[in-house]
């Protein structure tokens, strides 16, 4: 039987991590996205059809996918350089101009009018007296990855970037930027360890070979392995499973409201308690926070044990709060003094 632990870890040294973080520069390489919020109030029920009416409040939008990922690096502290596609429309215009406005260095972001701007709508309402809740989401995706010669440009620019940065991040959701060929030439990457690569895939975990990390949650290791995962053996044992068959240093798998399960190659598993309140407001992009988090400390040199902790403290604030937010370095060494 697997025992639960707080995986105890000394305050100083979590805080030498982030104060390290602004030193790092760091590649963020997947699906870029554009997250967009339609809210209003339901008033009454259509006469047209049993469906409601929702009076238009306002709309934002935010950074999805792998600019959210890279959003999350930029308010960590770190530098970083996003490397994926937009469309030639507005909505890749947008998202190009918030990377700029983060901060970061957007000469990676290639521009393709043969694939729209990936964009989730979320469509939020709620009545007078009640919280606002999504009702619906309508996704505008491509029908399939970026065209052959963008497909080059992307290889050209991995090759470029793993020599000018501390760590690679990759956020695959599944679009095509992470395709066959550029998978193998980062897996041709991972077996020469500089720099670390850490993944975060919604699906076919297996294709990413010998990475320094891979922080899937359970349901996609579910998927990957094909087992049901119920108790912390069974999430255990499935980590050490991928391990062996992907060659990386350590799995960390994110488990909802039962926290976290660190597995890493040669040592004894961690399981962390959920971080905080486990009143969720919001999970869309607690994933991609993770990622960020615990590439960055272990590049800072974390432990896994100490990157770990970070990450979960980051998750742990991060889903308390309506859409897509990153966590800010600010928050996380606020979580750390309150230990």
């Amino acid at each position: 039987m697997a025992k639960r632990r707080s995986a105890p870890v000394r305050k100083s040294e979590l805080n030498r991590i982030l104060r390290a973080l602004p030193k790092l520069k760091a590649g963020v390489i997947g699906d870029l996205l554009v997250d967009e919020y339609v809210v209003g109030r339901t008033s009454r029920v259509s006469r047209e059809a049993p469906v409601l009416i929702i009076r238009y409040q306002e709309s934002r939008s935010a950074l999805g996918g792998a600019a959210n990922t890279a959003n999350n690096v930029a308010s960590l502290g770190a530098r970083v350089r996003p490397l994926g596609t937009v469309g030639e429309d507005a909505a890749g215009r947008s998202l190009t101009a918030q990377l700029r406005q983060a901060g970061m260095d957007t000469s990676c972001v290639l521009a393709s009018a043969e694939t729209p701007t990936i964009t989730k709508t979320r469509i939020l309402a709620g009545g007078l007296h009640t919280a606002v809740q999504q009702v619906i989401r309508i996704d505008r995706e491509p029908d399939q990855g970026p065209p052959a010669a963008v497909e080059r440009r992307i290889l050209r620019e991995v090759d470029r970037l793993v020599r000018t940065v501390d760590v690679i991040i990759l956020s695959d959701y599944g679009y095509g930027v992470l395709g066959e060929a550029v998978v193998a030439r980062l897996n041709q990457h991972a077996r020469e360890k500089k720099p670390p690569i850490f993944v975060d895939a919604q699906k076919d975990l297996l294709r990413f070979r010998g990475m320094k990390a891979i922080t899937p949650n359970e349901p996609e290791v579910e998927e990957a392995l094909k087992v049901k995962l119920s108790t912390d053996d069974e999430t255990i044992l499935a980590g050490r499973t991928l391990l062996e068959r992907s060659g990386h240093a350590c799995v960390v798998i994110t488990r909802g409201r039962k926290g976290m399960a660190v597995i890493e190659r040669g040592a004894e598993p961690v399981l962390l308690d959920v971080f905080g309140t486990d009143e969720v407001a919001d999970v869309t992009g607690a994933g991609d926070t993770v990622v960020a988090t615990l590439a960055l400390a272990v590049a800072a040199g974390a432990g896994w044990r100490e990157a770990a902790v970070l990450a979960n403290m980051a998750a742990g604030i991060v889903v308390t709060k309506s859409g897509t937010v990153p966590i800010t370095r600010a928050e996380l060494s606020k979580a750390v003094s309150s230990l």
